[in-house]
């Protein structure tokens, strides 16, 4: 057990043992899905796979941040990045009180909004060449 609660027991674990107590306890609450996305992450990747994910969210923020700074800087539209931010942090909270984003669909729609920072990246990197041109 004590494996399984720092490396987790892999996807769709919920299920599983909701699946395995349903069945000996009908006063069980019929749900299969964890409604908590962080209780989700710790059943499924355990303390080890969760902190690595959260380290990982960490530095793709630290990066938003970064280049919404730059552009805020430089008086340039930012708006790809709050909309990132807004994004995230709302299906942060409806993961905390409702349904997990496991889906395919669904991850597929969030990685499209998030790959959006490219486009921020791609202003800051033409404003650094126009500049750089200005200066020679």
């Amino acid at each position: 057990m004590a494996f399984a609660s720092i490396f987790g027991r892999g996807f769709y674990t919920y299920k599983f043992l909701y699946n395995i107590y349903s069945s000996t306890d009908p006063t069980i609450y019929k749900a299969s899905l964890s409604h908590n996305i962080i209780l989700d992450s710790l059943l499924c990747h355990g303390i080890v796979g969760t902190g690595l994910i959260f380290y990982y969210i960490y530095i793709f923020f630290k990066g938003v941040a970064d280049y919404r700074e730059k552009l805020k800087a430089k008086s340039e539209s930012y708006a790809i990045s709050t909309f990132i931010v807004s994004v995230a942090v709302t299906l942060f909270f409806y993961g905390l009180i409702d349904t997990t984003i496991i889906f395919v669909q669904t991850g597929m729609i969030v990685l499209f909004i998030a790959s959006g920072i490219g486009t921020e990246e791609r202003k800051i990197k033409q404003l650094e060449d126009s500049e750089r041109r200005k200066e020679e």
